[in-house]
């Protein structure tokens, strides 16, 4: 069972570790590098903090301490996110003085929607 969800926790790393840019680049597009040091710190300050806290929790109070405190720290930024969710920013076409469309890098031609990021050919 500790193979099992170690192998969950893993997984679910990775593929947050590949979709958080992309997530971000939709929200900040000019913060995606701090956001995502920001969530990699925070993985490993968080994993470390646990597991100092998980032994005295479960001594003290028992083990489904160590869950509710679990359910707790998943729970709030679930939460969070429902309740100060964000609608996806539009980017419109930069223009001239003659209001002629300007393709560029930085501001690319494509409106960003509420469209799968599989679907973005820029994330």
């Amino acid at each position: 069972m500790l193979l099992a969800g170690t192998i969950l926790v893993g997984l679910g790393i990775t593929h947050l570790n590949v979709l958080t840019p992309s997530v971000v680049a939709t929200y900040e597009l000019n913060h995606t590098a701090f956001y995502t040091t920001a969530y990699s710190l925070a993985i490993m300050v968080g994993s470390s903090v646990f597991s100092l806290l998980t032994h005295p929790l479960s001594s003290t109070f028992g083990w489904w301490s160590v869950l509710v405190v679990l359910l707790m720290l998943t729970m709030f930024p679930w939460l969070m996110w429902i309740l100060f969710r964000l609608p996806v920013p539009l980017r419109s076409q930069a223009k001239r003085a003659d209001n002629q469309s300007v393709k560029s890098i930085h501001e690319p031609d494509l409106k960003m929607t509420a469209a799968p990021l599989w679907q973005n050919r820029y994330a």
